[in-house]
């Protein structure tokens, strides 16, 4: 009867675990989109959620000890939880209201929100929190009735409970959220609650009427032999020895510690593995899932092998230690996490397709199984402290909950706010490992004193001076051991892993990018951000993702998200732009001297620096007077403001990555279609890479919803999604005015767009092309979030190419947009021949887009010199495109310089001379020819073409390092100094 019971309550827990976790993935979901979701606002709501947890434990582990029939409590618990979260959705709704019309009046300031959104967090989470943090102390309370069985039973109670958290973890991220959305997931939780509830109802009606023995842990109920004797109820601990007062408090406040320090370590843990392995919604459930079972593992361990002849403090004091040195141990790994996760994608997946959770679950053990293990263990230990001093078990148990919770809420926002903002990822990490180090050997040192010492004055001088070096060395440790290879996690990007391996075959991550230079590195508040450098190619990553790179082929699009919109609206005086990434789409509104008032809401503080760093191609932007930097989730500015915007362009990061699907959402357009100025345009990016082509519908069909009028521009790999609720018109002759503006020249023309008919046949769909395309495209909503959990699938998948031939066979005439000509056409021009001749050579220049790139990747004089052959042909057929003539420009330079490698100076140089003579101011064909040059023993010349490839790309360190090496050599030294320093 006894282990049936056992058993049954262990499952009832188990359960309430895994609802607890879908309950918290929910909420926080639910929570974000009403708060926003920066770095602020979620530590604001996960904190209010522990805040629950940690009051729910100290106040019902108070009342647990005096309770008759703890069982039923729990029931009651159960059922308070499950109304509670039933009323959840309707007070949300409520809260939504209050916070937006709160945050209007306080017209956005920080100080003021963060306040308003503690007091609705905490008003919306504390009661079912509450109840949550209560169940288990009151179950303790149960199953335990000699202080023998206290250790054993707690630790197997929050064991089983944190599995059920790994449960819920694993459940709701890949089968509940995708599959029934988020409020269904919510209510199915609620069910459960419910069944607990009665389960427990039921169990104690039956357990009272019989008489029955209170349940234990299944080992318990092994190894216990006297909880056989159902009457013997020891609630009085052993009395303590004044020796073992201080060593048992200490080891009890340890659980403060352990708490902070878990949950930080957790945090940055999970930024470093997400560097390596990609920061999509399954890596993140993953690695939750994985911390979890190491506690899990260390609760179990613990109920298993309670070595109840080891003083409690002596086993507390070894455990912190243990945890503080293998986690100094495993953080040092981090940097080599690229290599490992390259190498498992290889073995496992034959790439970097798929969500790859097998490499992400291994590589989250790695890291954090053995330290979590030790974690799991110190809990119970320190309740086996408290208990030691206190009398009543379940207040013993509450007391602990709440301190250990006490320290999970400080923990992250010491990491997020503190530590990687003042000390960096590595320092930060060793901090607290050394924190967790150097109070563990403060219990120890405490113990040996005061049981070594009774009457030795001199031992005890001892053991205090050993506490105050351990301290000094857990402090000290982040200096101690060696710095990270940052140059590795800044220049490594974790959804390209095909091109790491070296001529041999083998993989080589750190190899690979040592001629990738890192021009930028920042670990901000909620990502990492750099900026690298490799075959003259800048790019930002976040995380380890490329967002914004100046490569040809972006740079056309993130041109266009500023200019299109710009330029598509008459009279534009104000902009928004969401999210900055290189700052070329804020680059490309501020080149609009029409434009008066600019705001950029960007989440990241950190990604303003990297911006800095293409201030030749976005014209320092970020320091335009008209610029307004808002640090922002974008989706909440546009909540939480009453401004309203002629033009509004978002770029946000790949619909995969975590939490950036919520951009992509029906509700999320609504917002931005209540904050356009009447006859306002929208624009947003949409990639047409690593996406299938019904996530490319998803997106489409759900923009489409919000906007009475609509188009799409496809660039190369990318496509442009234009919004209004008023009919764009455009005055050809007006355009063409705009267009020579000089920034906007300047910035065009290195895309081939700065003349008006080459801009007008951008456009690839009207809107009945836009809705024809999006007609089976499923909404994608906050709710059932399609995009977030779909995407991801398509990773490394090569559906570039049939994403691009799809959009184009939507391919409509331009005209429908033109309200007059102008004088743009010649009178007596067929305009029906020139537009069918521009149409022609725009969808051509499209179709060479992936072998212009299989080219950069390849190499090999015969695949560049197809590209230039297919680029050639169309140029010469329609001279006046301005984007074949650029990128023929390109494809020339890149021929130029593999046939200057093979040592064919000469054709190399007629190659290069036909690039500059097409596009005068290609800064990479003056670079390659002034390069060939210097090999060549003409320093002058190369100082020539080198001024010209800085004068157009002034950020430029390859460049800048070519010009003084020839200024070297002419003898020139000062301005060789200078150009080296440039460099």
């Amino acid at each position: 009867m006894q282990l049936r019971l056992g058993l049954l309550i262990s499952g009832l827990f188990l359960f309430s675990g895994a609802t607890a976790l879908v309950y918290q993935v929910a909420w926080t979901r639910n929570l974000s989109l009403i708060f926003g979701a920066s770095h602020q606002a979620i530590s604001i709501v996960l904190a209010a959620f522990m805040a629950g947890l940690a009051l729910g434990g100290v106040v019902l582990g108070r009342m647990a000890d005096r309770l008759a029939r703890p069982l039923r409590t729990y029931g009651i618990l159960e059922a308070g939880i499950a109304a509670a979260g039933l009323l959840l959705p309707l007070l949300l709704r409520l809260v939504d209201r209050l916070y937006v019309a709160a945050a209007l009046q306080t017209e956005g300031s920080d100080g003021a929100l963060n306040v308003l959104r503690i007091a609705c967090a905490f008003a919306v989470l504390l009661v079912p929190t509450f109840f949550m943090g209560g169940t288990l102390p009151v179950l303790t309370r149960y199953v335990v009735r000699q202080a023998r069985e206290f250790g054993p039973r707690l630790a197997w109670l929050y064991g089983i409970n944190t599995f059920g958290a790994v449960v819920g973890a694993l459940i709701a991220g890949f089968i509940l959220l995708p599959q029934i959305g988020v409020l269904r997931s919510q209510l199915l939780a609620v069910g459960a609650n419910l069944v607990i509830a009665a389960a427990a109802f039921l169990l104690d009606r039956r357990v009272h009427l019989v008489g029955a023995e209170p349940a234990a842990a299944p080992e318990a109920v092994a190894r216990d032999t006297g909880s056989r004797h159902a009457d013997s109820r020891d609630t009085t601990p052993s009395i303590v020895a004044p020796a073992d007062v201080w060593p048992l408090r200490l080891a009890f406040f340890g659980t403060f510690v352990s708490g902070l320090c878990a949950l930080a370590l957790e945090v940055m843990w999970t930024r470093g593995i997400g560097i390596a392995i990609g920061t999509t919604t399954y890596s993140f459930t993953i690695m939750l899932a994985a911390f979890l079972v190491g506690i899990t593992l260390g609760s179990t361990l613990h109920a298993l092998v309670p070595l109840r002849r080891v003083p409690e403090a002596l086993q507390f004091g070894v455990v912190l230690a243990l945890v503080g040195a293998t986690s100094a141990m495993v953080s040092q790994l981090v940097p080599r996490l690229p290599q490992i996760a390259v190498e498992l994608n290889a073995r496992f997946y034959g790439g970097a397709q798929g969500i790859r959770a097998l490499s992400t679950l291994i590589l989250s053990f790695v890291v954090m199984l053995v330290p979590a293990t030790l974690m799991g263990i110190a809990f119970p230990l320190a309740g086996r402290a408290r208990a030691r001093l206190r009398a009543q078990f379940g207040r013993s148990v509450g007391d602990t909950v709440g301190l250990n919770t006490l320290g999970g809420i400080i923990g992250p926002l010491v990491a997020g706010f503190v530590l990687i903002p003042q000390l960096g990822l590595q320092r930060g990490m060793l901090f607290i490992c050394g924190l967790n180090l150097g109070y563990g050997l403060l219990v120890l040192s405490v113990h040996v004193a005061t049981h070594g010492a009774r009457r030795q004055r001199a031992l005890r001088f001892v053991g205090a001076a050993a506490a105050v070096a351990s301290v000094a060395l857990g402090l000290a440790l982040p200096r101690l051991l060696p710095a990270w290879d940052l140059h590795t996690m800044a220049a490594f990007q974790n959804n390209v892993t095909l091109g790491y391996a070296n001529a041999e075959g083998v993989i080589d991550v750190r190899g690979q990018l040592a001629g990738t230079q890192v021009l930028y590195y920042e670990e901000g508040r909620t990502s990492t951000v750099s900026v690298s450098e490799a075959q003259q190619s800048r790019a930002v990553l976040i995380n380890g993702k490329s967002v914004a790179t100046d490569h040809h082929s972006d740079l056309h699009h993130e041109y266009m998200l500023g200019h299109l919109p710009t330029l598509l609206h008459p009279q534009p005086r104000t902009a928004l732009v969401i999210g900055l990434g290189a700052g070329l789409t804020l680059g490309g509104v501020t080149a609009h001297p029409e434009v008066e008032e600019i705001t950029l809401v960007e989440i990241e503080e950190a990604v303003v620096g990297a911006a800095r760093v293409f201030g030749d191609l976005n014209g320092d932007a970020v320091d335009d007077a008209r610029v307004e930097v808002v640090v922002q989730d974008g989706r909440n500015y546009l909540k939480t403001t009453r401004a309203t915007f002629d033009v509004i362009t978002a770029d946000p990061i790949h619909p995969w990555a975590y939490g950036a699907a919520y951009l992509y959402t029906v509700e999320y357009y609504g917002l931005i279609r209540e904050r356009l100025e009447p006859g306002g345009v929208m624009c947003q990016w949409m990639p047409l890479y690593e996406l299938s082509a019904d996530n490319l519908r998803s997106i489409t069909a759900s923009f489409a919803a919000n906007f009475e009028h609509n188009l799409l521009f496809q660039t190369a790999f990318d496509a442009v999604l234009i919004g209004s609720n008023e009919p764009i018109r455009l005055d050809m002759a007006q355009l063409a005015r705009r267009l020579q503006h000089d920034e906007v020249a300047s910035q065009l023309s290195r895309i081939g767009l700065d003349d008006a008919l080459s801009f007008l046949v951008e456009l690839t769909m009207d809107d009945l092309a836009v809705r024809r395309f999006a007609e089976d495209g499923r909404l994608n909503t906050d709710d059932n979030l399609y995009l977030e959990f779909s995407s991801p699938l398509s990773i490394g998948t090569p559906d570039g190419g049939g994403n691009i031939t799809l959009i184009d066979s939507y391919r409509t005439d331009p005209r429908g947009i033109v309200a007059s000509w102008g004088d743009v056409v010649p009178q007596g021009t067929n305009l029906d021949a020139l537009l069918a001749d521009y149409m022609w050579a725009k969808r051509q220049t499209v179709a060479a887009a992936p072998h212009l790139e299989e080219a950069i990747v390849l190499r090999g004089v015969d695949t560049w010199r197809s590209v230039v052959e297919r680029l050639r042909n169309v140029h010469e057929r329609v001279p006046a495109y301005g984007r074949a003539r650029v990128e023929l420009a390109q494809a020339l330079t890149g021929l130029g310089r593999e046939l200057h490698a093979l040592g064919d100076h000469a054709s190399a140089e007629q190659t290069l001379r036909e690039a500059i003579e097409i596009v005068p101011h290609d800064a990479y064909a003056h670079f390659a020819l002034g390069s060939l040059y210097l090999d060549a023993g003409q320093p002058e010349q190369t100082v020539a073409h080198l001024r010209r490839a800085l004068q157009r790309r002034a950020r430029f360190p390859r460049g800048a390092l070519v010009l003084g090496q020839a200024l070297m050599r002419l003898g020139k030294l000062d301005e060789a100094l200078i150009a080296y320093e440039r460099a």
